[in-house]
């Protein structure tokens, strides 16, 4: 009786909720914001799922998924996963997104390895990737030396630049000097140019090509001062006649 009544228990019991892995509002405009919250759920087999959860413009919330995978399929799983981030992202006129960001290990790298993909996400008419790019790898270059390749992004109206540098940490020895003086982060920065099209950023050729300056308008012509000491004219002579 107490077994049959504990698995009809059982099988009442409701679904485990996913777990909410970040939450952050945007202000889309002035006078519009939407609730954002990215979802985390793992399957039997070690996968996971990802799902960005957006309420505020419709009559019901929308729902997007951003990841999936791991477990028996590619792509790395629920335990893989070091952290998940939310923030607003800044596109200019006023005007946020929201920007996703996940670090975890590389399921091909080594233990200290990390990547962060970036998932930049937009709400005009339904919610939908416009951007999903790795922006950051890091790896031991050395046992005393820790390399990042990083990737910055801004974004002004349709055009998205994305600044690729390397960053290099040293380890400090007993002396609080770098053990290897070699390790130092290069200057150079590569970029990369995206143009909004259908409501994604595509990979352009090049910057956008800059508007030609108007021509400029002519001075009026300068008026000059009657001089104090110039000869006035002559009077009209009167005639006789």
């Amino acid at each position: 009786m107490h077994r049959g009544l504990v698995c009809l228990l059982l099988l009442a019991a409701p679904a485990i909720a996913d777990e909410t892995a970040a939450k952050v509002t945007v202000p889309v405009e002035p006078d519009k914001k939407v609730d954002v919250w990215v979802t985390r759920a793992r399957g039997d087999d070690g996968s996971l799922t990802l799902k960005l959860i957006a309420r505020g413009l419709w009559p019901k919330p929308q729902s997007l998924t951003l990841y999936q995978g791991g477990g028996d399929d590619d792509g790395y799983g629920d335990d893989d996963v070091k952290k998940v981030t939310a923030h607003t992202f800044d596109v200019g006129g006023g005007k946020k997104i929201a920007k996703v960001e996940i670090t975890y290990k590389p399921p091909d790298g080594k233990k200290v390895d990390e990547q962060t993909d970036t998932i930049l996400v937009g709400f005009d008419g339904k919610t939908h990737k416009m951007l999903e790019l790795t922006t950051r790898r890091s790896r031991d270059r050395s046992k005393v030396c820790r390399e990042t390749d990083q990737i910055d992004l801004a974004a002004d109206g349709p055009t998205l630049t994305a600044s690729r540098h390397l960053v290099r940490e040293a380890a400090l020895g007993d002396d609080d000097l770098p053990i290897d003086k070699s390790c130092r982060s290069p200057k150079e920065v590569a970029k990369k140019y995206f143009k909004l099209t259908g409501g994604q950023w595509v990979e352009s050729d090049g910057p956008p090509a800059e508007a030609p300056a108007a021509a400029a308008t002519p001075a009026p012509a300068a008026v000059t001062p009657a001089k104090a000491n110039a000869p006035k004219p002559a009077a009209p002579v009167e005639s006789d006649d």
